[in-house]
C-alpha cells in the first residue's frame, strides 16, 4: 500500500510540476497583442455604442469612467475632401481601481500602465470595438522585475481584461473573449524587452533603458507626498495653457485649425494618493496623423481610415510619482510609442515621418514643463 500510495504521490509531483512547467512555458510563446479586437458590435453609431457601454458601467464593480469623446479621426488632417471617407470613432478610458492600485504596490513608477481604454470604430462591414490590452501593457511596462514578480503583476492585468470582457458581453453583447490583434509579440520577447522597429535606439523597455522613458523633472519632496503632486500639476496645466508651438512643429504637417490644434490638453487624471499621479494628455493634429499613418499601408478605394482600429493608443502618458523623497515626471519617448502601438504600419510609414517622433518629444517637453522648473 505504501507502495502504491508512494507511486500515486511521485506521479502527482510529475503532473504537477509539467503542468507548472507548462505554464511557464506557455507565457512564454503566447503572441502578445497591444490590442485586443472584438469583432463587430450591432450599433449605428460609434457613439450610441458607447453609451450603451458606459451605462453598463453602473453593474460592473471596479470600473470607473475618466473620459468619453469621439476620436480625431484620420479625416480630419486630410485637406483633400476626396481623401476623406467620413468615418469615425468613440474613445473610453477608465479607471481600474485594483489594477492601479497592484501597479502603485509593486511600484510607483508602474502606474503608467493603469489605464483602461476601449474603442468604438466605423469600418465597411460594421461597427467593431476593440481595447487597450491590459495584460500586454502591464507585461510591456514592467519588464525590468524579476520574473515571479513579472508574472504575479500581469496577472492583474489579465483580471482587469476580464471585467471589461464581462461589461463588453452584458452591455454591447460583444464577441467574448476578444482575439489579440496586431502589432503581435511573443511573451518572451516582450520580456526580453526586443524591439521592433528598425529605426528605434534601445530596447522595447521603460525602466531598464533611461532613454525610452525619460526623467523631464524631478525635485525633492518638503512636507507631504501628495502636496507635492498636486504643486506638480498644477505647474504643469499652467506650463500647458503657456505653451506655444516651435517653427518645426506648427510647419509639419496641415491641419484645419492650426491655433487650437497643436494645443496639448489634459485628457485625464488618476491617481493614487501620495504615491501617483498618472495625467494623459492629446491634441488634435497629433492623434489624427498617427491613425493617417497607420491607415496608409492597409488604405483602398471608399476606405481610406482603416488605421481608426488604433484608437486605443490616446491619449499619451505621462506620469508624477513620488520615489526615494523625490516627486519624478516622466513620459515615454514617442519612438518607443509608435514601436509599441504603431509598429505595423510599416517600414515606409516610419521612413516618411521619421522626424515626426523627435518633433513630438520636444514639443511635449516643452508643453509639460515649459521654460521654468515645476
Amino acid at each position: 500500500m505504501a507502495h502504491i500510495t508512494h507511486n500515486i504521490l511521485a506521479a502527482l509531483i510529475f503532473l504537477s510540476s509539467s503542468l507548472f512547467a507548462s505554464a511557464q512555458t506557455d507565457w512564454e510563446d503566447f503572441e502578445y497583442g497591444i490590442y485586443e479586437d472584438f469583432g463587430l458590435v450591432a450599433y449605428d453609431s460609434p457613439e450610441m455604442a458607447a453609451k450603451a457601454f458606459i451605462a453598463g458601467l453602473d453593474n460592473q464593480s471596479g470600473l470607473t469612467l475618466l473620459l468619453s469623446r469621439a476620436s480625431v479621426a484620420p479625416d480630419y488632417v486630410q485637406e483633400d475632401a476626396d481623401d476623406k471617407d467620413g468615418r469615425a470613432g468613440w474613445l473610453i478610458c477608465l479607471d481600474d481601481s485594483a489594477l492601479l492600485t497592484a501597479l502603485a504596490n509593486a511600484h510607483p513608477k508602474y502606474v503608467v500602465a493603469g489605464q483602461i481604454r476601449v474603442g468604438f470604430h466605423q469600418e465597411p462591414s460594421g461597427l467593431r470595438m476593440t481595447m487597450l490590452q491590459p495584460e500586454t501593457f502591464v507585461r510591456i511596462v514592467a519588464n525590468d522585475l524579476k520574473e515571479d514578480a513579472y508574472l504575479a503583476l500581469a496577472k492583474h492585468g489579465a483580471a482587469a481584461a476580464k471585467r471589461v470582457r464581462a461589461l463588453a458581453k452584458t452591455s454591447v453583447n460583444a464577441p467574448c473573449p476578444g482575439t489579440h490583434r496586431e502589432p503581435l509579440r511573443e511573451g518572451e520577447d516582450i520580456f526580453d524587452a526586443d524591439r521592433d522597429m528598425f529605426m528605434m535606439v534601445g530596447k522595447m523597455t521603460y525602466f531598464e533603458d533611461e532613454d525610452q522613458f525619460p526623467l523631464l523633472w524631478s525635485a525633492p519632496i518638503k512636507g507631504d507626498s501628495q502636496a507635492a503632486l498636486e504643486s506638480a500639476v498644477k505647474r504643469i496645466e499652467n506650463n500647458l495653457a503657456a505653451f506655444s508651438p516651435a517653427e518645426d512643429d506648427a510647419d509639419y504637417r496641415w491641419s484645419p485649425k492650426p491655433t487650437t490644434d497643436l494645443k496639448w490638453a489634459i485628457q485625464t487624471r488618476q491617481q493614487v494618493d501620495g504615491k501617483a499621479i498618472l495625467l494623459t494628455v492629446c491634441r488634435p493634429r497629433t492623434e489624427a496623423l498617427s491613425m493617417k499613418i497607420a491607415s496608409a499601408s492597409r488604405s483602398e478605394d471608399g476606405w481610406q481610415s482603416p488605421g481608426l482600429d488604433h484608437v486605443t493608443a490616446f491619449p499619451i502618458e505621462v506620469l508624477l510619482y513620488v520615489d526615494n523623497g523625490q516627486v519624478n515626471l516622466r513620459t515615454a519617448r514617442e519612438m518607443f510609442r509608435m514601436d509599441q502601438f504603431f509598429w505595423d504600419a510599416g517600414k515606409m510609414a516610419f521612413m516618411k515621418y521619421k522626424n515626426m517622433p523627435d518633433m513630438l518629444d520636444d514639443s511635449l517637453a516643452s508643453a509639460l514643463v515649459g521654460n521654468v522648473d515645476l
